[in-house]
Formats: structure tokens, C-alpha cells, sequence
């Protein structure tokens, strides 16, 4: 699971926003990310998920389309009103690609 650990440029990393101005610290690591995501106001994750940032983002700045294309199922789900915790989804599908041993 050191995937999940390694810190990406700050050019690259993800700024969680809420109605466009940066909310808290920018996340450098899918680890990071995880954690920040699950602590965002409402507001701000559901922009996120209606403009399917956060599968762009794990298309791009780490080139892993299966990861991003679960993400934006997940997200699409969330946009559908099938999903209440969109971070809950998100943390499961991305632990569960670089994480599977338990206890992670």
C-alpha cells in the first residue's frame, strides 16, 4: 500500500473547494485525500461529485484509469441519489485497490 503514501508536486495535489474558495489543506497523497475528503462540509463534496473532480483527478495525476473509472461510477451513484456517504465510497474503493490487507 505505499502507493497511497507517495506525495505528489503541489501542482498535482487536490484543493478541496467549497463555492470556488480552497477549504483546509490540499491533499499530496491518496492517503491524504482519504482522510481530508471525509471531512468536508456537504457543500463542498457534492460540488465536487457534480463536476466529477475527484475521478479526474486520480485519471490524471496518478494515470489509474480502473481506480478513476470505479470513482466515477461512485460518484455518478452519489449524483443519482444512490449513495448517502459519498467519502465513505470513495475511502472503500481506493483502500480497497491499494490497501487490501486489513487493518489499513
Amino acid at each position: 500500500g505505499k502507493y497511497l503514501d507517495v506525495p505528489l508536486p503541489e501542482d498535482d495535489a487536490f484543493v478541496f473547494t467549497c463555492q470556488g474558495r480552497p477549504v483546509g489543506p490540499s491533499a499530496r497523497t491518496l492517503n491524504e485525500f482519504v482522510r481530508l475528503q471525509a471531512r468536508l462540509p456537504l457543500s463542498s463534496v457534492q460540488g465536487h461529485a457534480e463536476r466529477s473532480d475527484f475521478s479526474r483527478w486520480i485519471a490524471k495525476v496518478f494515470s489509474d484509469q480502473p481506480l478513476a473509472d470505479e470513482v466515477a461510477a461512485i460518484e455518478n451513484q452519489y449524483r443519482d441519489g444512490r449513495l448517502d456517504n459519498l467519502p465513505l465510497a470513495l475511502a472503500a474503493s481506493i483502500r480497497q485497490r491499494y490497501a487490501p490487507e486489513p487493518g489499513l
